[in-house]
């Protein structure tokens, strides 16, 4: 059986000239730790560099590569507004950031998926302990294709009482793709960041 390849869309195409990778290597564990493309190396060293000389920065060297990142970031994902754009250091801080701030009430629910990546794990549960709140962690079906039945179990998850739904857009062990629209949709129904 041949199975054909999936079209590329939204103007993606083959980007292996934009690492160092050997020719021979096929990296695909970005979840974990992703090789850095040539140009995001390249920008690492000229912040190295130009930190030889504090002296010599100015405050709008603070913001103003920040600004011009957050503007190409919100129209690459469509974001009307640049300023909501947030730069971390990783996911983990951004969601430890997201449980720190965001109303959970005691007997609400926090909705996750099993198995999810660590770091969208660990905030929620120590946020669900504190307030009292559910941490109803939705599992995955059986054998693939799952996707179709996962999204379910997940709208069905989503209730009155949901105070946050937490989750990326495929699943980091197996590509799971998730109904992002639908599933914020649900969220938005009951109130539920």
């Amino acid at each position: 059986m041949t199975v054909e390849p999936t079209p590329v869309r939204h103007g993606l195409h083959c980007r292996r000239d934009a690492f160092s990778l050997p020719p021979h290597v096929h990296y695909l564990n970005g979840a974990y730790m992703s090789p850095l493309p040539r140009v995001v190396e390249e920008a690492g060293i000229a912040g190295i560099r130009r930190k030889r000389l504090p002296s010599e920065l100015t405050p709008p060297d603070f913001f103003t590569e920040c600004d011009r990142l957050r503007a190409a970031f919100a129209d690459l994902v469509g974001a009307p507004d640049p300023l909501r754009v947030a730069l971390l250091p990783a996911a983990s801080y951004g969601i430890a950031t997201a449980a720190r701030n965001l109303p959970v009430e005691r007997g609400q629910n926090l909705v996750l998926l099993d198995e999810q990546f660590p770091g969208n794990v660990y905030a929620w549960r120590r946020l669900a302990a504190e307030r009292g709140a559910e941490l109803r962690t939705v599992a995955r079906p059986g054998e693939p294709p799952r996707a179709a039945a996962w999204n379910e179990r997940i709208l069905e998850a989503i209730d009155a009482d949901t105070a946050v739904v937490t989750m990326p857009v495929v699943h980091w062990t197996d590509g799971t793709r998730f109904d992002l629209e639908a599933i914020a949709s649900r969220a938005r129904e009951v109130g539920a960041a």
